[in-house]
């Protein structure tokens, strides 16, 4: 599978739609005089449309400030900051950083906001999105434990499941959350390039002292603030 075609053909498709915008910057930055192998450079460059930067990770707070007004520039402030002063160090030889933004109208406007109760810990009176049941028609599936509801939005290119006529009330919500990736990808067996044993050599020149990735992190955040 040639997974830059695929996403180059991803880009293609939704640079077309007026209602629905996605921006997806990548971003590696190296430590000052790390040499990159040119072919690493072309690829990235070519199939991933990534950039390289230089920093200075020993000045820690510069280059942390650098890459996180990369990372709030990209996600249009929805993410401030992905990384603190704890998560680089003097030793640190680059980070690379991959920021997604999406932003999409929904294909059937709601009717209004309302005030109702959210039965949170304590719960409190928040507001929330609502629509009759004859303003649309949405994908409703459950099982035993679980039900789930489809809300497209403008522009979907395909929908084949049935719908259904239901009245939706959902939550104005804004919620982000931040993974340790290492934890994770340690239990899907990717073992190896967190510690010594890792090998990048076909990425940079690297010296006798070992290279492998400290940090892996991934944060997402979400925001429901829209009637249209």
């Amino acid at each position: 599978m040639k997974v830059p075609k695929k996403r180059q053909k991803l880009d293609e498709s939704v640079e077309s739609e007026e209602s629905v915008k996605i921006y997806v910057a990548n971003k590696i930055f190296v430590q000052k005089g790390l040499k990159i192998l040119a072919n690493y450079r072309k690829l990235i460059q070519d199939d991933f449309g990534s950039e390289l930067e230089e920093v200075n990770f020993e000045e820690n707070f510069a280059s942390i400030e650098k890459i996180n007004k990369f990372v709030k520039n990209s996600t249009k402030d929805m993410i401030t900051e992905i990384l603190s002063p704890n998560d680089i160090n003097a030793q640190t030889k680059a980070a690379i950083i991959n920021a997604i933004y999406f932003n999409g109208l929904w294909e059937k406007p709601f009717d209004g906001r309302e005030k109702e109760t959210f039965y949170s810990n304590p719960k409190r009176e928040i507001d929330f999105m609502t629509t009759r049941p004859e303003n649309g028609d949405w994908n409703f599936q459950k099982g035993i434990n679980w039900r789930a509801l489809g809300i497209p939005y403008r522009n979907r290119k395909t929908w084949i499941q049935k719908s259904k006529s239901l009245g939706v009330t959902i939550p104005l919500i804004e919620v982000s959350t931040t993974l340790d990736l290492p934890e994770n990808l340690n239990k899907l067996g990717i073992i190896d390039a967190f510690d010594e044993r890792c090998n990048l050599s076909k990425m940079f020149l690297v010296g006798e002292e070992p290279t492998f990735i400290g940090k892996a992190i991934h944060k997402a955040a979400i925001k429901v603030s829209k009637i249209i």
